[in-house]
């Protein structure tokens, strides 16, 4: 089975407008090798949600001074402003490389809202901390579903960054070693570990459902 045929969907994951943008030309390029659909899902974060809900939640400019009070009107403000930029960002993105497209928003915390999103086949690409440092290399995780190899080999030759393989380790035991701002991990996660793996990397993920 070629990954063309065993990949369903590439489900580009974001919890804001600015995630889902960095992380693109990754997804694009993904879903378009595969032969896949492109979809889209940004999610609310429950815990952000909660904040705004109690009050306890401020806006800071880079030197960490307080901009102005969030509530839960603003909240779903910039949710929906996010929301509209992101799903147009997919339908440009899908017409420019033929692909077909969807787009959803979510509540919850990240790890769980995909749980009960994504399918056997599907392709998630979703980050692990801050996206703030271009793209340096790809990174396949041994023992990686084998379909997964072909893909991250055409990514890196896409997007000309190294690709390298990564003893798997534990989420609770070993490092992931050398992985950071910048890396992609190409690897196969049980839905149950998806939180743990997401607290222990700050790296975008390709993940295998």
């Amino acid at each position: 089975m070629t990954p063309a045929d065993s990949t369903r969907r590439v489900i580009l994951t974001a919890t804001c407008f600015a995630e889902a943008e960095a992380m693109l030309a990754l997804a694009e390029g993904l879903a378009a090798e595969a032969g896949a659909m492109l979809q889209g899902v940004l999610v609310e974060d429950a815990d952000s949600v909660a904040l705004a809900v109690a009050g306890a939640a401020r806006i800071v400019d880079p030197a960490g001074r307080p901009v102005a009070g969030l509530d839960p009107a603003r909240m779903g403000a910039a949710y929906a402003r996010d929301a509209a930029r992101f799903e147009r960002m997919l339908a440009e993105a899908a017409t420019r490389t033929a692909l077909t497209w969807g787009f959803r928003r979510a509540r919850g915390r990240l790890a769980g809202a995909l749980t009960g999103l994504a399918a056997p086949g599907d392709l998630l690409v979703l980050p692990a901390g801050l996206l703030r440092s271009p793209l340096r290399e790809i990174v396949l995780a041994a023992g990686a579903d084998p379909d997964l190899a072909p893909l991250a080999a055409a990514a890196a030759a896409r997007i000309r960054r190294p690709l390298r393989q990564l003893a798997a380790p534990t989420v609770a035991g070993a490092p992931w070693t050398g992985l950071g701002p910048g890396s992609v991990l190409f690897s196969h996660v049980e839905a149950h570990n998806l939180a743990a793996l997401l607290g222990a990397t700050r790296c975008i993920h390709v993940l295998r459902a």
